[in-house]
Formats: structure tokens, C-alpha cells, sequence
């Protein structure tokens, strides 16, 4: 996020700065955590069912924070501060993460599925890396609040987004996608992870299938050949689907090697180059992912040499 002042955040939220000075600078971004505080950030206090965040906004002002967003406020306000008081202060933080995502010009991808998330997006951002100034999820900033901290960490510096959709129960990934925006998506896989919460595979198919619906018909959905329900998705989305596979697909992977130090294949890709490939994790699973992040990066115009370096270099961090 760019620098902003109190007051024009305020704004932004359709309050006014309730204590303090609005001309305070919110120079660094936001936080929610007063353990990993920046100078200058903007401190929102969120409130959950142990814990009330606006017990820790003097203190968040008195080690560095510049802007407190709060339910409440009582006290004095350090000087060169300031103060805003919202209704929902969560709901604050995702009008502001919208609001910075309409300012920024790059391309989202954005990635969700029942497994191999974070895998995927490593490999995604290492591509896009060869080309691109990659904002990317960091650790597990993928739910309703993590994707606003992720979106509101991105600068005008980046030059592409890759972020994560996690959900738990229906209904959470539509206001991420109309937080996020993306133009392309990935779907992993659908599997039965949170299924004591949804019910059944049909239902998480569903709930995913919400980001192939919020894609723009200009937009590119990334599927696994072998997904069960890519029909299903097909029928949901104004997008183009770009299936990949282990020997099927627009972007496959041939002539298979697996060993305990990784993977080797040959890259192949509708209308490129094909390209050796040495992936640093073994799994025909790490594969299809592989093959997810190679979709996006040739449709984003990289050469298949390019990805190739992208995919063999690519550090995963789950």
C-alpha cells in the first residue's frame, strides 16, 4: 500500500479521524499483530472470540504504529498519531484492501483447491519471478483476513500477484475474489478436506467453483486434465479453461523420471519449445502443480525456456 495519511484513510472508510492528527502518516503498510510491528504501519484492531484488539491499540501507538483503526478509543492519543473509530474494524480492513487493489495495474492469479495450494503458488511466483515483480501469499494469509493483509502488502513496485483462496465453510471465497480481482485462476484439485463442513465433494466443487464464476470472460481458468469435475466448471465460468495434465492437456509433461532428489520431465506446451525440466520435489502430484504454474506463466508470455527455469528453480515453502 501506498503511504496514506489518517485522513485519507478515514475517508476511504467513510469515517473521520476521531482523536489525534490526521495528517499522521501511515507510511508502512498495515498490521493487525502489535508482536510484529513496523514504524508507521497502520494498526487495525481486530476482534475475535478470545481476543479484542483494541485492548492493544495504545500500545500499538506507543511502539510504532502511526494510525490506529478501532471499535473504540479512550485515552490519549501520542502525538503525531491519530485515531479512527469504525463499526467493524475487519470489514475496514477489507474496504481498504479493495479499495488498493482498484489502484493497481498488474495481473492476479489467484489459486484455490482442497490441496496443493501453497505448492502451486510457489511454483506460479517462481515462473512469473523470471519476468515479473511478484506479490505472492506469505505462510498461511490466505482467508478473510489474511488476502486483505496480502493485497494491502503489495506495492506499485509489483508487477504481478499470485494469491491464495482458503476457505472453511460456503460463502468465503466470493468476497476474497471481489476483494482480489484476479483475471486468472487456478483450481488444484477437489478433494475432501473440510467436507465435515461443507458435505460432500459436489459442495466443495461449489464453493471453489466460485472463483471460476468471479473470472472476467477475458480471464484464463487453469484445471487439471484428470479433475472430475472440469465440466462442472466449464458450465460456471466465462472463462477460458486451460486444462494441463501428465501426458494430456494444452501444457503437459512427458517421459516421466522420478528419484528421492526429484523430478525430471520434458515440458510441453501448445505452440512452444519443448523444454527439460528438473523439478526439486519428487510426486507426480508436485507435477500437475508444476504444469498449473507453467499454464499461467505461458499465457502470461513467457517463453517455454523461461518457465522451464522458473519450475527447476522454484523454493516451496509447504
Amino acid at each position: 500500500m501506498k503511504p496514506l495519511t489518517a485522513s485519507e484513510i478515514a475517508q476511504i472508510l467513510g469515517t473521520h479521524v476521531a482523536a489525534g492528527d490526521p495528517a499522521a502518516l501511515a507510511s508502512a503498510g498495515v498490521s493487525t499483530d502489535t508482536r510484529k510491528l513496523e514504524r508507521g504501519v497502520a494498526f487495525f484492531a481486530l476482534r475475535g472470540e478470545n481476543f479484542d484488539g483494541d485492548r492493544f491499540a495504545a500500545k500499538a501507538l506507543q511502539d510504532g504504529a502511526s494510525v490506529a483503526v478501532v471499535h473504540v478509543w479512550s485515552g490519549e492519543v501520542p502525538a503525531g498519531c491519530a485515531v479512527i473509530e469504525v463499526k467493524d474494524t475487519l470489514l475496514a480492513l477489507q474496504i481498504l484492501a479493495h479499495w488498493w487493489r482498484k489502484q493497481l495495474d498488474l495481473p492476479v492469479v489467484a489459486i484455490t483447491g482442497s490441496n496443493g495450494k501453497t505448492s502451486t503458488k510457489d511454483f506460479t511466483k517462481a515462473v512469473l519471478s523470471q519476468r515479473f515483480n511478484v506479490s505472492a501469499t506469505v505462510g498461511n494469509l490466505n482467508n478473510h483476513i489474511g488476502v486483505p493483509l496480502t493485497v494491502l502488502a503489495t506495492t506499485e513496485e509489483h508487477t504481478a500477484a499470485v494469491w491464495e483462496m482458503g476457505m472453511n465453510h460456503s460463502g468465503e471465497i466470493a468476497p476474497l475474489c471481489e476483494i482480489a480481482r484476479p483475471k486468472y485462476g487456478i483450481i488444484t484439485n477437489i478433494g475432501t478436506a473440510h467436507i465435515e463442513y461443507l458435505g460432500s465433494r459436489e459442495a466443495i466443487a461449489e464453493e471453489k467453483g466460485t472463483l471460476a464464476r468471479a473470472l472476467p470472460a477475458e480471464g484464463k481458468l487453469f484445471l487439471p486434465a484428470c479433475c472430475d469435475f472440469n465440466d462442472y466448471f466449464r458450465q460456471r465460468t466465462k472463462a477460458t479453461i486451460i486444462p494441463v495434465g501428465n501426458g494430456r492437456g494444452l501444457v503437459r509433461a512427458e517421459d516421466l523420471h522420478f528419484d528421492a532428489e526429484g523430478t525430471r520431465f520434458s515440458l510441453v506446451i501448445h505452440g512452444l519449445e519443448t523444454v527439460p525440466v528438473s523439478l526439486p520435489v519428487p510426486g507426480r502430484h508436485m507435477v500437475t502443480n508444476a504444469l498449473l504454474a507453467a499454464g499461467v506463466g505461458w499465457k502470461l508470455g513467457l517463453t517455454a525456456e523461461e518457465i522451464a527455469t522458473g519450475l527447476s528453480g522454484a523454493v516451496l515453502t509447504g
